[in-house]
């Protein structure tokens, strides 16, 4: 067994939890379970967040939020595959709104007073059901849902990085824990053992959010094993949640800016492969700027990007990676030179008109292809 997939398999029972109002309780309560919990308290960037957690299952707390749940549910529902649970817990006095959860997407439910070892049965069940019908809105087979985590072991000294986190900070897979907490700085440093502090057999999981080189801004999700003392945690960037920022989540599942994205390239190169990088320019997003004003912009800009990763995901070529040159300029990233059928799958996505406020616009697409050089982005 290779060092990580010991971490593959724990990556497979991670959970994305939103809870308007018992995050933290619910968090326990599953950690303790033996899941790896993602959970938020609040809806933004919800589908994103989701994605980028690597799970089947998604709960969405509705107790006391019965229309901010509804929301929720239909968000998550709109790109959720066949076989995806999305198990919803909702109030005794709001049974009456099932009805409509049941039309926004969700697949499972539980009627408060819920106990802690009826949620855990019920996960089960929405587990079962995931490996029954093959779900999951990541397809680590299409590229994909690499895991950004690490494990500590503290008897050990020892603290093992998932591949895709070690690339994106640079750092090797195997790692001294002391060199990692210093390259946080003194706040993330003093941030992340307060954090590990709070751990304990009440508090089996917490969540820390700080800078990390070469990610940006992230959420730590923590947890201790009760029976090994390790930690294991889940890394979630958060460079796009609520706004796509100057980065697009690459492929793999981590982010990349034009520098990381460099970074990306150089490490190819050295490695001995001649990775390649499509340029995409997309026109047209300005006059919407100027009539429709910023706020409606950046939601075509966030529509196109979707489009921009369903093709290049449903492409299916391996390793690939995605990034946010700045304005309107995406990259494509490519381990082994140019890829001529990913040029007319792209075309054919964003062909199709947007939708922009009130108005449908059509938008144009440049492509360049050119193979990627040592220290630098070609083309720029």
């Amino acid at each position: 067994m290779t060092a990580w997939q010991g971490h593959d398999a724990a990556q497979q029972r991670a959970l994305f939890v939103l809870s308007f109002r018992q995050r933290d309780e619910l968090a326990a309560v599953l950690s303790r379970a033996g899941w790896r919990v993602v959970a938020a308290r609040r809806a933004d960037g919800l589908r994103q967040r989701v994605a980028a957690s690597g799970t089947a299952i998604a709960i969405v707390d509705a107790r006391g939020a019965i229309d901010a749940g509804i929301a929720a549910t239909a968000e998550l529902a709109r790109v959720a595959g066949h076989g995806d649970a999305l198990l919803v817990l909702v109030s005794r006095g709001d049974v009456g709104r099932l009805g409509a959860l049941h039309d926004a997407g969700a697949t499972h439910f539980l009627v408060s007073p819920i106990a802690g070892d009826v949620l855990v049965q019920a996960v089960r069940s929405a587990e079962r059901h995931v490996l029954r019908m093959g779900g999951g809105w990541h397809d680590p087979a299409a590229g994909a849902g690499a895991p950004l985590g690490w494990r500590h072991d503290a008897g050990r000294g020892s603290l093992q990085l998932t591949p895709a986190l070690a690339e994106a900070t640079g750092f090797s897979e195997t790692s001294d824990p002391r060199a990692l907490l210093r390259a946080l700085g003194p706040d993330g440093r003093h941030t992340a053992l307060a954090a590990i502090r709070r751990l304990s057999d009440a508090l089996p999981a917490t969540a820390f959010a700080h800078d990390l080189p070469g990610l940006g801004r992230v959420v730590q999700h923590v947890a201790r094993d009760m029976h090994s003392g390790r930690l294991h945690a889940l890394v979630e960037p958060l460079a796009r949640v609520g706004d796509i920022g100057a980065v697009v989540r690459e492929a793999l599942g981590s982010v990349r800016d034009h520098a990381g994205a460099v970074r990306w390239l150089d490490r190819r190169i050295e490695a001995g492969e001649r990775p390649g990088v499509r340029v995409l320019a997309v026109s047209g997003v300005d006059p919407v700027n100027r009539q429709q004003g910023r706020v409606v912009g950046d939601t075509l800009l966030r529509a196109v990007e979707r489009r921009i990763e369903h093709a290049v995901r449903d492409a299916g070529v391996a390793r690939m990676a995605l990034a946010r040159l700045g304005g309107t300029r995406f990259a494509v990233l490519l381990p082994h030179g140019a890829d001529a059928g990913l040029e007319a799958a792209l075309a054919q996505a964003l062909a199709r008109p947007f939708v922009a406020g009130s108005v449908v616009v059509p938008l144009g697409l440049r492509q360049t292809v050119a193979l990627a050089e040592p220290g630098r982005m070609a083309p720029r």
